[in-house]
């Protein structure tokens, strides 16, 4: 058995002329259960179907130059059971969500007492605490289930990502049961108190249950390849094309991402269910269809590759960072040399004696120091989702709006259907003819043209609201306007093409996020690298919170105007910041990326 490190060392060194680091001690051992029961059908250091005859293990420069780039076969099965659960979760969690806002904000119509709505024209609701109250909770729970990663990334990557995920799943299935037991018809005739306390308590606790799952499943999926370093193939056409695993990952999230948008479409059903039956019914839903998640995680028991924990690798990282910042930073060196102070190597070479608190090999520094890169690139999202939080805003629009028997919340279906035909667009169109042709559409540049995208829809939401105030009764009060008469004679579905700009923003920005993260961050620490990038939507979602003096009438077209006019500026400037990352990416992302094979 041989140990082949992929890139060439002469491509290696022309990573910052650095030599090509050892791996890391730790990073090699697979297990599959938390008692190590084996897979049934998979076995460590070995591949299944590969004809090592057939295969160059090692690509040249000219090959990658020249070659055409192609993703890893996976365990189907496997992939798609662990998808399920995505979607499953991300049903529950828009199905319960996106009645939340008419719940929150809407009085109980007329001669109701589930919420849903008696007379032609109403809206369905419950409390009736107002527009800043909905976007207010609604923030604090985009908030919370965006910070919640970190805390389920330091659990996972420390007691492992299969036991987190159940944990969070039990924590999850609580929070909805409490939602749905308080929101029924006895529960809504006691007052506001009950079923207010019953949604915040379900916010905290699902949050909790969300944070779990979201930071573990896209690991779980990128740790099913079979390799994790390229090598070339020949095809049976008799083309030789490099197996990449950065393809590889690319698309394994992006039909992850799919699953997402699966889940998402829970915006169908639940806002009917709340218009036409009750609030409770709507609910119960993607409580029920929750449920199948413990179901999926015992059959995925025994299928799944899974790397061991260490409690210890989040205090190394921090450690590499310390070390290289009091102790590199003084010497007032480069910033490659600057790290070289956490390396064993450094003190090797001197003959010197190490520090104790150095537990790691030179891989392991490099691998942090690429993944506090791709932490700085993580901060161009934080507009990317207050952007987002706006457009969920516009829910408060439409219902001002001519709605024409349509429910005003049903409109956010159109951001999942939208993703659902356009990731096979790129995944089988786009993508393979760029690589064809040699054409470089870099991570940073994806996510630049997602977040361009973005803004766009932005402006024309800031378009259709002052044109709301210009026709609407109420003026520049429009949201006063609730009887059916009185709203603003424009179709609800003017704002179908914000849904749809942010659902290409999504699709070329967030996907690679998610790509970025499992390419750069450290093997065990891919869970903490992902929360990270998860943490930004957090604090999108805070900042969003301290809009809400200028949520309402009449400073919404400032809102809109103003944000997405603010964020084109923000694009700008993370291009011109960040463009040459493209240029060194895949050298970038072979840094510590070892393959083992049976020769």
């Amino acid at each position: 058995m041989t140990n082949s490190t992929v890139l060439h060392s002469d491509t290696i060194l022309s990573y910052n002329g650095i030599s090509a680091p050892t791996k890391h001690p730790h990073d090699e051992q697979i297990i599959h259960d938390s008692d190590n029961e084996k897979s049934s059908d998979y076995k460590e250091d070995s591949i299944k179907n590969i004809d090592v005859d057939q295969h160059q293990l090692q690509p040249t420069s000219t090959d990658f130059a020249t070659l055409r780039k192609v993703s890893d076969n996976v365990p189907v099965l496997t992939c798609v059971l662990i998808v399920l659960v995505e979607a499953a979760e991300r049903f529950a969690y828009y199905g319960a969500k996106a009645p939340i806002h008419n719940y929150i904000q809407q009085p109980m119509p007329t001669d109701s007492v589930t919420g849903s709505t008696v007379h032609p024209g109403e809206t369905a609701g419950a409390l009736g605490l107002g527009q800043q109250a909905a976007t207010g909770l609604g923030d604090f729970y985009t908030f919370w289930c965006y910070f919640t990663p970190l805390i389920g990334a330091i659990f996972g990557d420390t007691y492992g990502r299969y036991r987190t995920v159940w944990v969070s799943t039990g924590l999850y299935i609580t929070g909805l049961i409490i939602l749905t037991l308080t929101s029924i018809p006895p529960s809504l005739a006691t007052g506001k108190a009950g079923p207010l306390a019953g949604l915040i308590v379900f916010q905290i606790i699902s949050g909790l249950g969300t944070g779990g799952i979201k930071s573990q499943i896209s690991v779980i999926l990128a740790e099913q390849t079979n390799s994790s370093a390229a090598y070339v193939r020949t095809e049976s056409t008799g083309e030789r094309v490099i197996v990449d695993p950065n393809v590889t990952v690319q698309r394994l999230m992006n039909w992850f991402y799919w699953s997402i948008n699966v889940g998402s479409l829970a915006f169908v059903v639940t806002p009917n269910v709340e218009k036409y039956h009750s609030f409770w019914l709507s609910y119960l839903v993607p409580t029920i269809v929750f449920l199948f998640i413990p179901v999926v995680l015992l059959i995925l028991r025994h299928r799944l590759k899974r790397l061991p924990p260490r409690s210890s690798v989040i205090l190394e990282a921090f450690r590499v960072m310390r070390l290289a910042s009091f102790t590199g930073w003084r010497k007032g060196s480069s910033d490659a040399s600057k790290w070289d102070v956490a390396k064993p190597t450094y003190y090797e070479q001197r003959q010197i004696a190490k520090p104790k608190a150095i537990t790691w090999d030179d891989t392991f520094v490099y691998e942090v120091r690429r993944a506090l890169k791709a932490c700085t690139v993580f901060l161009g999202f934080i507009p990317f989702y207050i952007a987002g939080n706006q457009k969920d805003n516009s829910s408060s629009l439409s219902a001002t709006m001519r709605q024409d028997g349509t429910p005003n919340d049903l409109l956010t279906v159109i951001n999942p259907i939208f993703i659902l035909a356009f990731i096979p667009f790129l995944d089988l169109v786009l993508y393979p003819f760029l690589r064809s042709r040699g054409i470089k559409f870099g991570p940073i540049a994806r996510m630049t043209t997602g977040f361009f995208t973005s803004v766009l829809g932005l402006a024309y939401l800031a378009c259709i609201q002052w044109y709301v105030y210009k026709i609407s009764p109420c003026g520049h009060f429009a949201t006063e306007c609730t009887k059916a008469d009185e709203k603003a004679d424009l179709s609800l579905w003017v704002l179908a093409p914000v849904y749809a700009l942010s659902a290409m923003g999504e699709s070329f920005a967030a996907i690679t996020a998610y790509e970025y993260t499992l390419t750069k961050a450290p093997v065990k620490m891919k869970s903490f690298i992902t929360a990270i990038f998860l943490l930004q939507n957090a604090f999108g979602s805070a900042i969003s919170i301290a809009f809400l003096p200028v949520s309402k009438d009449p400073y919404m077209i400032w809102l809109y105007g103003g944000t997405a006019i603010g964020y084109f500026v923000v694009v700008v400037v993370f291009y011109l910041a960040f463009r040459k990352l493209d240029k060194d990416n895949d050298v970038d992302n072979a840094v510590g990326k070892e393959d083992k094979r049976v020769n």
